[in-house]
This record gives C-alpha cells, sequence and structure tokens, in this order.
C-alpha cells in the first residue's frame, strides 16, 4: 500500500531495512485486518464490526498509521440452509425450519448481533453409535463439514464453486496460488496452536463437548470485494449438530496472514465450551483474534510455519502504539479497544517476568480453568493463576504497563515500530498542579486496569517521584538506557523498572520511589489503576458503569519535570 511505502522509507532512515520491511508489512497487515466475527442461535451472527472509535486527540494519527477508519457497516441478515457435502458431491439432507429470532441479544451475546433468518440441517453427518475418544486428537481425520447455503440479496453469497484443500481446511471459491498461500498460512496456525500448543481442536465446537470424533475442516468462502460491506473477513458458526465455524474472506485478502489467522482464532475460540458461550468473555472475542494472528508471525511459532512450508507468514506486527500507549488510560478491554488489546496476553505469553504458570501455556490454561458458571471475567481466572505463582493480576497489570512504556514486553518487531512511532505519540496525560506538582487530566484519567504512561524530562543525577491516590494502584520508574553515541544498530541498552512502595503521607495512598539516572537516559512514570476488588464487567460495554470510572491521581518530582 502506499501508506506501508510511505512508512518503509521514513523507517529506513531509523532503523536497519530488514526492520524497515517488516514495519511496512506491519502497516500492510493492520489495514489488512479490519476483521468482524458474528454468531447466532441456528447460525451463529455475533457481528463484531471493525469499529476503532478513538478520542479526537488521536484519531487521525491512527488513521494514518494503520487499522483505521471507524467503520459502521449495515447489519447483515442471513438466511441460511446447509447441505452436507461429501467427497466432491453434495447432497442435501432434510431440513427443518427454525422459526425467526427477533431478539438483539441472543445466548446472552451482546445487541450488535442481529436478527437471523435460519434453516439448518436437521441430519448430521456423525455415527449412530459413540466413536471412541482419540487418544492423540492431533491425528484425527478431518471430515468435510456442512456448507451453508448463505445469501442476502443486498449483500452477498458465498461461492461454492472451485475449491481447494488441506488436511484441516478448505478454501471455496479460488483454487489458485493465492490459496495455496492462505491455506500455508491457516495449516500453519492450525499447528501452532492445536498440535504444539495444546489448543481444542477447530474440528471440535461448543456442540461437541467430549472430543470424540467426527472432526471437521474449517471452510473458508472467498468473495471478491467484500471489504464493500466493512470488513476483510467474518466468521460465522452452524448451530446445528455440527457446531462447525466457517469465514468469509474478500478475495484481495486471502494471503494476508493477519487477516486469515485472526479469523480462524475465532474458530478457535468457538471449540472452547466454556469460554465461548459466556458474556464476560465475548467482549476479549477480538482481542483473542488479534493476538492469534500476531503470536503465529512470532518465533513461537516458527516451526509451525516451517511445517505448513509457509514462507510468507512472519514480519510485520499488529501492534497500535497510538491506541495501546497513547491511550493507555482506557479500561483494557472494553469497545474502543478490544482489537488493540492483545500485547495483554502477549505479555504473559513471552513471561519476561518468568511468573510461574504463565508462558506459552497461558491461553490453554485460561481456557482450561475458566469459571463458566460464574460467568467472571478472563482477569477473574487469570488471578487464579496469578495467585497461585504467589501474585495477584493486579501486579501483572501493573508490571504490563510498566513494560509497555518502552513496548518491552517479548516482541523486538513490535518495540522497533514503537521506537520509530514514539516521538508522534500522544502523552498529554497531565498538568501542572503547583511547585513540582502534577495532576492527571480528567478525561484521561486511568480507568480499570488501564494507565497513565508520563515521560520525565530536565533529568537530574537522581530522580525521585511521589504519587498520591484515593484507590488502590501501581506505579513504577521505568528508565532506558542508551548507548550514547550510537547512530547505527542498537543503540538502546537495558530498561530498569523501579517500583514505587508505600511510604507515610497525606491525602490518600502515597508511594514513592528514587532511582539514578545516566547521561542519555529516557524515564517514564506509570500508573496504573489497580483496584483491590476485581470487577464483574462486560467487555462489550465497558464505555460505561464502573469500568469505565478513571482514577484521580497527583504525582511529585524532584530532580525531573513533565
Amino acid at each position: 500500500s502506499q501508506v506501508a511505502a510511505s512508512v518503509s522509507s521514513k523507517v529506513a532512515a531509523s532503523v536497519s531495512a530488514s526492520v524497515a520491511a517488516q514495519v511496512a508489512s506491519s502497516i500492510s497487515s493492520q489495514l489488512a485486518a479490519k476483521t468482524s466475527l458474528k454468531s447466532s442461535a441456528k447460525v451463529s451472527s455475533t457481528s463484531k464490526k471493525t469499529s476503532t472509535t478513538t478520542s479526537a486527540k488521536s484519531s487521525t494519527k491512527i488513521s494514518t498509521s494503520s487499522q483505521a477508519t471507524s467503520r459502521s457497516s449495515s447489519t447483515i441478515k442471513t438466511s441460511v440452509k446447509t447441505s452436507l457435502q461429501t467427497s466432491q458431491k453434495s447432497s442435501s439432507t432434510s431440513k427443518t425450519s427454525s422459526k425467526v429470532l427477533t431478539s438483539s441479544t441472543i445466548s446472552s451475546k451482546s445487541s450488535s448481533i442481529s436478527p437471523t433468518s435460519a434453516k439448518a440441517s436437521s441430519k448430521s453427518s456423525s455415527t449412530s453409535s459413540l466413536a471412541p475418544i482419540p487418544t492423540d486428537p492431533t491425528k484425527v481425520d478431518y471430515q468435510l463439514a456442512p456448507i451453508p447455503d448463505f445469501q442476502d440479496a443486498d449483500k452477498f453469497s458465498i461461492d461454492k464453486g472451485p475449491y481447494a484443500e488441506s488436511a484441516h481446511f478448505r478454501l471455496y471459491g479460488q483454487d489458485n496460488d493465492n490459496t495455496t498461500i492462505g491455506l500455508q498460512h491457516l495449516e500453519g496456525t492450525w499447528d501452532c496452536y492445536v498440535n504444539k500448543l495444546g489448543w481444542r481442536s477447530s474440528g471440535l465446537s461448543t456442540s461437541n463437548t467430549d472430543g470424540r470424533p467426527p472432526y471437521y475442516k474449517t471452510n473458508y468462502f472467498v468473495i471478491d470485494n467484500l471489504v464493500q460491506y466493512g470488513f476483510s473477513g467474518r466468521t460465522f458458526q452452524l448451530f446445528d449438530n455440527t457446531g462447525a465455524g466457517f469465514v468469509v474472506v474478500d478475495s484481495d485478502y486471502i494471503t494476508q496472514v493477519g487477516v486469515m489467522s485472526h479469523e480462524y482464532g475465532h474458530v478457535l475460540s468457538m471449540a472452547e465450551p466454556a469460554w465461548w458461550n459466556q458474556q464476560n468473555t465475548f467482549g476479549w472475542a477480538e482481542t483473542l483474534g488479534n493476538f492469534v494472528a500476531e503470536t503465529y508471525r512470532s518465533d513461537l511459532c516458527a516451526d509451525s510455519r516451517a511445517r505448513a512450508n509457509d514462507t510468507t507468514g512472519t514480519g510485520g506486527t499488529a501492534l497500535q502504539p497510538f491506541m495501546v500507549i497513547g491511550q493507555s488510560y482506557r479500561t483494557m478491554v472494553e469497545p474502543t479497544n478490544n482489537y488493540f488489546a492483545w500485547p495483554f496476553l502477549s505479555y504473559l505469553t513471552y513471561n519476561l517476568d518468568n511468573y510461574s504458570g504463565f508462558g506459552a501455556d497461558t491461553m490453554r490454561t485460561i481456557f482450561n480453568t475458566y469459571n463458566a458458571k460464574a460467568n467472571e471475567t478472563p482477569f477473574h481466572t487469570i488471578n487464579r493463576m496469578a495467585v497461585s505463582a504467589g501474585t495477584t493480576v493486579q501486579n501483572l497489570v501493573g508490571r504490563y504497563w510498566a513494560r509497555m512504556a518502552f513496548a518491552d514486553y517479548g516482541n523486538p518487531v513490535a518495540q522497533n515500530y514503537f521506537r520509530y512511532l514514539q516521538p508522534t505519540l500522544d502523552y498529554n496525560n497531565t498538568f501542572a498542579a503547583g511547585n513540582n506538582t502534577y495532576q492527571v487530566y480528567p478525561e484521561r484519567a486511568p480507568r480499570y486496569f488501564g494507565s497513565s504512561i508520563i515521560p520525565l524530562n530536565n533529568l537530574n543525577p537522581s530522580v525521585t517521584a511521589t504519587v498520591t491516590a484515593q484507590t488502590a494502584y501501581t506505579a513504577y520508574l521505568v528508565v532506558q538506557s542508551v548507548n550514547v553515541g550510537v547512530r547505527f544498530g542498537n543503540k538502546y541498552g537495558d530498561i530498569r523498572y523501579i517500583e514505587l512502595v508505600s511510604t507515610s503521607g497525606q491525602g490518600g495512598i502515597v508511594k514513592t520511589a528514587s532511582t539514578d539516572i545516566a547521561d542519555g537516559e529516557l524515564a517514564m512514570l506509570v500508573v496504573a489503576n489497580t483496584p483491590d476488588k476485581l470487577l464483574m464487567y462486560d467487555a462489550t460495554q465497558a464505555a460505561t458503569g464502573p469500568a469505565s470510572v478513571g482514577m484521580n491521581f497527583t504525582f511529585t518530582l524532584d530532580g525531573a519535570t513533565n
């Protein structure tokens, strides 16, 4: 794209050529990754339109960066019937009509779900007797999934013509070099998450809770100019006996790993019955989709990409510094940033702070230990894991935000991208309120598990920061060492994290810390809203309610200014 080419030329002046290429790839990937999620009662249509609502302070920057424009695509009504295709022929089974759904909320999902008219096969391809549970689910042969006759007179219909397929997927609508690349992305993603990381197989679904065959291939349907409806890919689920997930994708994006893997991340979510059926996890759907796509491009999935012969599924990043850092005050996962909040999951996965029980298995553990009966938030699940490690989710969130001051969470490509963009980020979080005293702007006060990232200026050889707030928080001084005089290569050294500790003081909860500053070093003060009591909140509605309330605080500096 022209945006990618322009930024690539600028990056080349400050980072290596390889990083510039990765940044360009990042921007192209993010432009491609405007995806949504739909599901309903017979053919689920849980619509997650690609809507990126941002504040006036950073909307221009986001639109020129990558994953940009806010979309409000109209609700897509669907009429669906399914028929089971075997081999290269399809035969229609008897159909039973379901009632037209008139409620705007289905299965406790958010009001973004559209009314749906559905017809589904009354038969499934499962055998009359129960198949044995496989000892190794990764070795099971996947059979063809039911094919929906999916169309809308005013929108689009799926193409069931030419197809290309692999062991776990079938792509309808094309059979060419592009579909080969798309299948390589998908097989590599399947191998990394199902085979390597042990996630529940996408061949199963919420309809199959015991893991018995049959396992179904995931259907992708390629559609020309799908982006005219406001998205490049969208995932659906058949709530018939198979519960199979399927994806529609724009023909121009089947080679884009950011889109293909993102949508497959939704299908993987559908295989997790406890997680998928809960209201308080549903707001994390796009967060998880981008986490799947981003992690697939990382070293963690390198061997899986090699096994799939996927030579193009690497490079770039979906990190959005303008949102994640420039608007870090927002509730960590909520409607305006759900596409951008995935670095928290990456932080737990890379586990640079070596917390016991976290690492590559983090998401699998979250899935397996999620308390569906409580309809809890993912933060509650993570907190149980944290307590087992001798800490709390509040400490993890505070440490995460400290690391995000310089994007130091485990992805060097994302960190280089952050360093290139850092001079343009919006750090206007505070104002002077007296002698060496500063206060957070009310509209940018950190909300539930959000933070304020505050650059420090005019650094002296010793710096002291003291923060005062009325509710619980976590704060750090973060210092980035710099190899002074280095013009090429990595001029950055280690990063130090100094947590502010409780001290005596008046006016609330007072914490302080001091550190020495060497010549050329950079410093940030990070204050995260980490309340003692976890909120039971719906991330699709977090723009209102307790999760949207900001935490006011003041701070004083000795040896620095803001």
